[in-house]
């Protein structure tokens, strides 16, 4: 099978200016932040399972009797590709429906997207 990869540049009129959001979100918060991408026109994301080391992880959990220290936290990546007059909304979406509020767990990253592949058989 042939794959051929079609570059269009973010220069060239093919496509818009679009920007690439992402965030760690706790895994509880995807569904309805999930939700709230459909419902504001957003149908395409990324989900990525993801673990966050640090201070502010580390903690106790019992299991079958046994306590032990973890050192990590289960979260999700979300990533999605936007127009740029959508990255406020997006952002909006993010800080309601995605965070809990403290500042050491919000992580938003937002970055240009220069050149877009496609690859078509």
């Amino acid at each position: 099978m042939t794959v051929i990869i079609k570059l269009f540049s973010a220069q060239k009129k093919e496509i818009a200016v679009v920007r690439k959001i992402e965030a760690i979100v706790r895994s509880e918060r995807l569904d309805a932040l999930r939700k709230a991408f459909l419902e504001a026109g957003i149908n395409k994301m990324t989900v990525t399972e993801v673990r966050e080391y640090g201070n502010a992880a580390a903690h106790t959990e019992i299991y079958r009797s046994d306590a032990f220290s973890v050192d990590s936290l289960a979260k999700v990546k979300v990533e999605t590709i936007v127009p740029q007059n959508m990255v406020p909304i997006v952002i909006a979406l993010l800080k309601t429906k995605g965070q809990t509020g403290n500042s050491e767990e919000e992580k938003i990253l937002i970055s240009s997207v220069n050149d877009v592949g496609r690859a078509s058989p």
